[in-house]
């Protein structure tokens, strides 16, 4: 999973860029969301065009989001709940 993860990542870089601004929204305006609630979000609300996937937005993908933003964005540091990984 990480593996398909890390390709749509690499081809759609401006999914993340999306989730980052709608999180760093919620973080400066004191709203608490989890990162599923803010995946929706920006399903409806943006006209995400993806490639590499016959999802738009893999739901599959969001704890990797959710830790890739806490780990790059210091002011998302925390801000997600998580839980421990299962290896598969």
């Amino acid at each position: 999973m990480e593996a398909s993860f890390n390709r749509f990542h690499a081809a759609n870089p401006h999914v993340y860029e999306a989730l980052k601004t709608v999180a760093l929204w919620c973080v400066r305006n004191g709203r608490k969301m989890g990162i599923k609630a803010i995946y929706e979000r920006v399903r409806w609300e943006y006209s995400i065009s993806t490639s590499g996937t016959p999802y738009k937005l893999n739901n599959n993908f969001t704890a990797y989001y959710s830790r890739k933003l806490m780990a790059e964005v210091p002011e998302l540091a925390g801000y997600f709940e998580t839980r421990r990984r299962r290896a598969i």
